[in-house]
């Protein structure tokens, strides 16, 4: 694989999509004590909801088993990543984590003001300027 495949929009939705085949075949083969049986439809609604917006609220539960509230603005994160100024280890450990977790979405977080991970197999509300979509 060349390096400039790596961190490519296409590639990572190749990725995720491989991942997501993956993460049901676990599900339908019992492992899934290991692995939220969220379905594949949920978590890409859940990550587009949260991407196409400027600015919205998620509530979702900590892996520490906390329920959260935070402000998010998922399209922040473009600035703060280095996409093709990244090294080849960084953009290798990228397209690994997206593989491996599709069901964590990177997003920036606007009060504390870093980037952060929400698992979207515990989102439980999304909130948007116009709407209220609950899981």
């Amino acid at each position: 694989m060349a390096l400039t495949e790596f961190g490519s929009r296409d590639h990572l939705t190749q990725s995720r999509a491989s991942a997501n085949t993956w993460f049901v075949s676990c599900a339908a083969r019992g492992m899934g004590n290991y692995f939220s049986t969220t379905g594949v439809a949920d978590l890409a609604a859940k990550r587009d909801l949260i991407q196409s917006a400027d600015a919205c609220t998620v509530t979702f539960t900590k892996a520490n088993g906390m329920r959260r509230v935070m402000r998010v603005e998922a399209r922040k994160v473009a600035e703060h990543v280095k996409g093709d100024a990244a090294t080849r280890t960084g953009r290798i450990a990228s397209h690994t984590r997206a593989f491996r977790h599709p069901n964590l979405l990177p997003v920036w977080d606007a009060e504390a003001r870093a980037i952060k991970s929400v698992n979207l197999n515990t989102v439980t509300v999304i909130k948007t300027r116009t709407q209220t979509h609950t899981f």
